[in-house]
C-alpha cells in the first residue's frame, strides 16, 4: 500500500494502519460506510494476507465487488478460474505490478466502469448470501 500511497491520493480503511506509515480515513467502517466507499473509489484494492493459497481471498472481495468496486487485487494461484483478470476485476503480483495497475486503469473509465458492472453481476448472480446458502444446502456431500 505504501508505493500506492506514495503514487495516488490513496486512502486506507481499518487498524494498524499506522504499523506501516499509512494514516486511516476511518478506523472502524460498517457495511453502509464500506458501500458508500466502495462506489466512490475509483480502485479498491484487495491485498489478503495469503497469495500463497490456490484460490484465496477474504470475503470482501465479494463484498467489494458486490459493492460495485473496480477491484484490483494481488493475485493468488488460480484466481483467473473466478475472476479473470481485465474481466470481472484485474490483478496483481507485487507492489510495482499494483502501480502499474492501477495507473493503466484509472486512464481507461470505460473499460474500469465494464469491469466493475461484470463483477458487480458476477458477484449478485454466483456469490449472493442466498446463492452460498442454495450451493451449501444442496451439496453432493449433504445428501446422504
Amino acid at each position: 500500500m505504501q508505493a500506492l500511497a506514495e503514487r495516488f491520493d490513496a486512502k486506507v480503511y481499518g487498524r494498524k494502519w499506522e504499523d506501516f506509515g499509512l494514516t486511516p480515513a476511518r478506523e472502524n467502517v460498517y457495511p453502509e460506510q464500506y458501500r458508500i466507499i466502495c462506489n466512490s473509489a475509483r480502485v479498491v484494492i484487495g491485498n489478503d494476507l495469503r497469495q500463497d493459497v490456490d484460490l484465496y481471498f477474504s470475503n470482501r472481495t465479494w463484498i467489494s465487488l458486490g459493492c460495485g468496486a473496480f477491484l484490483a487485487t494481488r493475485y493468488v494461484p488460480n484466481l483467473e478460474e473466478l475472476l479473470p483478470h481485465g474481466e470481472r476485476c484485474v490483478h496483481f503480483r507485487d507492489p510495482q505490478e499494483a502501480v502499474a495497475v492501477v495507473e493503466e486503469w484509472l486512464a481507461r473509465p470505460d473499460d474500469r466502469e465494464r469491469v466493475a458492472a461484470a463483477g458487480h453481476a458476477f458477484a449478485h448472480e454466483e456469490y449472493s448470501y442466498a446463492r452460498m446458502c442454495e450451493r451449501m444446502l444442496t451439496h453432493p456431500l449433504l445428501s446422504t
